[in-house]
């Protein structure tokens, strides 16, 4: 294709796919960190037949992690947490129940990290992958 002149063609595919494939593997690379930031946890997704879903979540005995992975360009705000707390109420565990958002672009001014919640950026996964 490119041979043809058809390299327009193939960046504008490259371009339209290549976050979807990234976020994918940021998920999956969180999901690992997130397992060995918690070893006595099980870590897994969730999902119902509703279209709903979670990134990830860690529980043991008295403990639930929820946990949003986003890949985008956009600063991650209050928004994604409250729409989190909101999709944890449909999950069936008990426990504690703690939150974890984690984002490539980090987070808009004024999000903090607060009781319950951590917020995590490339470069605290970068910390956790290196120690």
């Amino acid at each position: 294709m490119v041979e043809r002149g058809g390299w327009k063609t193939i960046s504008s595919i490259v371009e339209r796919d290549m976050n979807s494939h990234l976020g994918k593997k940021f998920e999956e690379l969180a999901r690992e960190i997130v397992s060995e930031a918690y070893p006595d946890m099980k870590v897994g997704s969730w999902w119902n037949r509703q279209g709903e879903e979670i990134d990830i979540i860690a529980h043991g005995k008295n403990k639930v992690i929820y946990c949003e992975v986003k890949y985008t360009n956009r600063k991650v705000g209050e928004n994604t947490l409250e729409e989190l707390k909101r999709k944890s109420h449909l999950v069936p565990l008990s426990g504690q129940k703690e939150y974890l958002l984690i984002s490539k672009s980090g987070f808009t001014k004024g999000f903090t990290e607060r009781q319950n919640l951590e917020l995590w950026t490339l470069e605290v996964i970068w910390e956790k992958i290196c120690v």
